[in-house]
């Protein structure tokens, strides 16, 4: 017998072809998922094939031999003696973390896992409406023991029922000792807490590391279930057959009746044969992938060790899957998916997944690949970090500098003022319907400028500038007031769109202001230091603010205006819904803008991104990483003085071509000084995803994003306590 590597692309592969949904890219070499890339062993083919071949596929009962199979194989693996009575179905343990929730527990009761773990575990009891306790496991280098005080006290704080444990421990890859095991059941028999033992890395043991199944070690019938399947052993996932063991005969008539009133109480037919096949004849197959799995280990610790040995290299005990330790490089889930999936090209499980942000600086890596795979992750995790240091020492050099020119700078000018932030807030978006700016998408009421603000703040911004329009102001400052006001010099300034040159008539129907350039205006007399605009209804991200705030701290006009612009990814920055509208920006080779084109009708087609000029009649390409304005600017106190003297020009034009819609663009005018050679405008670049509210079904996935973001570390849960 022979391991065979299979490249899984196009197979409907989740860990492959499934990437897109989890990481949104299908360009990454995928380590995550708990998945091989290995040809199903011949044994399990060669039954399924059989099955297939003579037996009609009309309704079936599960065979005496599946039973049969795995109750040897258990009892001479693993030394569990099961009797054939006690095991139960489930498609998978997965959905046997939930039925056990719903069967054991009650809206509201108190359910404990050991985390870092397996997150399925913590979405089956928060999906539930139960109340989740963690107990983090106890840390030391990248070892981990169980703090057994904290484990019982938060039992009985919390009014727990069910303990999900994961033996042996995913992501952590601990087996549990017969002790440690002893010790949490004899907790959970004393305060009537029943327990699920997820046991399905079971077979996956290293050097002297033995796995015990928790039945073996006491008498725990009346409140334990256990639960395993070949389809982690043999990567039969797609075979949906989990087995359920509850020697208790109250307990398993619960589940049975549990199973009854969801209508599932058994698989189909090939789940069955492909399980009595793996436990009857899969055993030389399951050790080639374990030598592979093992030498896959040995390799990677090895070479971390030698290429980047602040990575923290778990021990690996049982499972396949690695736990690695970034924390010497970042602290943040934003910073450690930007490194390896934007650096690297590389799909982990994030650490926060398993437990939230204390354990964002963690991946966990999948070793059941070929050895081909884990060598370019190596590499390129080496790598990746050998650049990223040189070019932190290069920041650290150039924010030296920076900061020895400032001090310069304020000692030649003591009176410079810090950069203010200005924020759009008065548009209405027609398409939208409704006042956006003010719509809350945090899990905690916040506002898109909530996260705006914040980011802003920690960037060193110490002022806003919120430009509103009457209507607002009242639920406007609320908000404010509420979150940001706490922390940052808050100030107001309104767009009216009478606020216009004398003699200028309003046509009739027109409801909306002038645009950007004249929202700006509005602030004209509260502006006196640099500035960075931005729009309400968009999510700009936290490293936009700081590289923004930086260049504007040295920013000084001379022979030309002293500008910048934050640039986006046009990729970044589209809607799933329908066509939105970017300026498309054109560099010098120095990395100054040249010109923005408004594109004001632009979209995903299929795979590709495009702008129409003419309703559709014909589109023209966009290359995915072309650079486009999301209107974050910078800009000295001087564009006050320009947009000033081109606004009367400017609304005339709006009156000739569309006196109810046209806008006076920030874009345009920023266009115009760089023809005519009187500003320079350097071009940032920011690597973030641009979320925003164009059409109310955006909202959603602003939310979504919002959540995650708090849930990988980015933000706290509560932004301004």
């Amino acid at each position: 017998m022979s391991l065979k590597y299979i490249d899984r692309r196009g197979m409907d592969s989740v860990k492959w072809d499934g990437m897109w949904s989890k990481y949104g890219s299908d360009e990454l070499l995928p380590l995550w998922i708990a998945d091989m890339d290995f040809e199903c062993a011949d044994c399990i083919r060669d039954a399924l094939s059989d099955y297939a071949k003579n037996v009609p596929l009309g309704y079936a009962m599960p065979p005496d031999d599946y039973y049969d199979a795995f109750i040897e194989w258990e009892s001479k693996y693993h030394g569990y003696d099961v009797k054939r009575e006690w095991i139960c179905f489930s498609p998978g343990v997965v959905s046997g973390f939930y039925w056990s929730v719903l069967m054991l527990t009650k809206p509201g009761d108190g359910v404990i896992t050991l985390t870092p773990v397996y997150y399925p575990m913590l979405n089956a009891v928060k999906d539930n409406d139960r109340k989740l306790i963690m107990c983090d496991l106890v840390r030391s280098g990248m070892d981990y023991s169980i703090d057994f005080e904290r484990f019982e006290q938060d039992i009985v704080e919390n009014g727990v029922k069910l303990f999900i444990f994961c033996s042996p421990a995913n992501p952590v890859g601990r087996i549990w000792t017969a002790e440690e095991i002893k010790k949490l059941m004899e907790i959970c028999e004393k305060h009537g807490v029943y327990v699920v033992s997820d046991e399905i890395h079971q077979d996956f043991e290293w050097e002297d590391h033995k796995h015990i199944p928790t039945a073996t070690l006491g008498d725990y019938d009346s409140f334990l279930i256990t639960m395993t399947s070949a389809s982690k052993s043999f990567n039969i996932a797609a075979a949906q057959n989990s087995i359920i063991i509850i020697p208790d005969d109250e307990l398993r008539a619960r589940y049975k009746d549990f199973q009854n009133r969801i209508h599932v109480s058994s698989g189909n037919a090939f789940g069955y044969v492909a399980a009595a096949a793996a436990y009857r004849k899969g055993r030389e197959w399951l050790e080639e992938v374990k030598a592979q799995i093992w030498s896959n280990y040995e390799y990677v610790k090895a070479q971390l060790a030698e290429r980047a040995p602040e990575i923290e290299v778990g021990s690996l005990q049982g499972t396949y899957l690695l736990w690695l330790g970034l924390n010497k490089y970042f602290q943040t889930q934003e910073e450690v998916s930007d490194f390896c999936e934007n650096r690297c090209g590389l799909a982990f499980d994030y650490g926060s997944w398993f437990g939230g942000d204390r354990f964002a600086p963690f991946v966990r890596m999948n070793l059941s690949t070929s050895r081909e795979n884990i060598e370019e992750a190596v590499n390129k995790m080496a790598d990746g970090l050998t650049a990223m240091e040189a070019e932190r020492a290069e920041a650290a050099r150039l924010e030296a500098e920076a900061a020895a020119a400032a001090a310069e700078s304020e000692k030649a000018d003591p009176d410079r003022k810090k950069p203010v932030l200005v924020i759009m807030a008065a548009g209405m978006g027609s398409r939208y319907g409704g006042l956006k700016q003010i719509d809350q998408i945090g899990s905690n009421g916040e506002i898109i400028i909530d996260f705006t603000l914040y980011d802003a703040w920690k960037a060193g911004f110490e002022t806003a500038i919120c430009i509103i329009k009457k209507e607002i102001e009242e639920d406007f400052k609320a908000l404010m007031e509420r979150g940001a006001a706490k922390h940052m010099n808050i100030l107001y300034a309104y767009q009216d769109m009478t606020d216009i040159p004398a003699g200028i008539q309003i046509p009739e129907g027109r409801v909306k202001p002038w645009g950007t350039g004249h929202a700006i205006l509005a602030a004209r007399n509260i502006i006196d230091a640099p500035f960075a605009v931005v729009n309400a209804d968009d999510y700009y991200g936290p490293g936009a603010f700081k590289t923004i705030y930086d260049y504007l701290s040295h920013a000084k006009d001379g022979d030309k205006y002293d500008y910048c612009m934050v640039a986006y990814q046009v990729e970044n920055t589209l809607s799933e819904h329908g066509s939105v509208a970017r300026g498309v920006c054109t560099m010098d080779d120095q990395g100054h803008l040249k010109k923005i084109d408004e594109r004001t009708k632009i979209q995903w087609n299929g795979d590709k991104i495009q702008f129409t000029e003419d309703d559709g009649a014909s589109w023209t390409d966009v290359p995915v990483g072309t650079p486009v304005s999301m209107n974050l600017f910078g800009f000295t106190p001087s564009i006050i003085t320009e947009l000033k003297a081109r606004l009367p020009e400017n609304i005339y034009r709006i009156l000739r071509e569309n006196p109810l819609k046209g806008e006076f663009y920030i874009p345009i005018v920023t266009s115009e000084l760089i023809q005519e050679g009187k500003a320079d405008v350097k071009v940032l670049h920011s690597p973030d995803k641009w979320y925003g509210v164009t059409y109310k079904e955006d909202r959603q996935l602003v939310v979504d994003a919002m959540l995650n973001k708090k849930k990988e570390g980015i933000y706290p849960d509560r932004l301004w306590d």
